[in-house]
């Protein structure tokens, strides 16, 4: 995706703020942390998580973007992943369908929850 000068500088000045402090607080807190700014691709977030510099990554605007990021997340970094059956036939050769959910277990969940809510 191309990027405008200002969102590279911008991206280089937070990547130089965030080096030194990144699984800082993870590791002397030891409490689960989350990355997040200007991550966008895949072997970024990656590397944050391969790192052990934070347990989560947080995507916000990448996600308005590409709704589609985490399927083509999994590609890039050659991951098989099951697609949703109706996008089967846009995906990349090879890509195999979700199972179909199971309609009466679904449904038997909500009542469930209704009748939790109902009490």
């Amino acid at each position: 995706m191309l990027r405008t000068t200002e969102e590279v500088k911008t991206r280089q000045i937070a990547e130089e703020i965030r080096h030194p402090t990144d699984g800082r607080i993870r590791r002397e807190a030891q409490i689960p942390t989350g990355a997040v700014g200007l991550i966008t691709a895949p072997a970024q977030a990656d590397h944050v998580i391969r790192n052990g510099q934070a347990d989560l990554v947080l995507l916000a605007r990448e996600m308005l973007r590409d709704p589609y990021w985490p399927l083509r997340a999994a590609r890039e970094l050659g991951h098989a992943i099951s697609w949703p059956v109706q996008y089967v036939r846009a995906a990349p050769a090879g890509s195999v369908a979700r199972p179909a959910a199971s309609l009466p277990r679904i449904t038997g969940r909500l009542t469930e929850q209704q009748a939790v809510v109902l009490r």
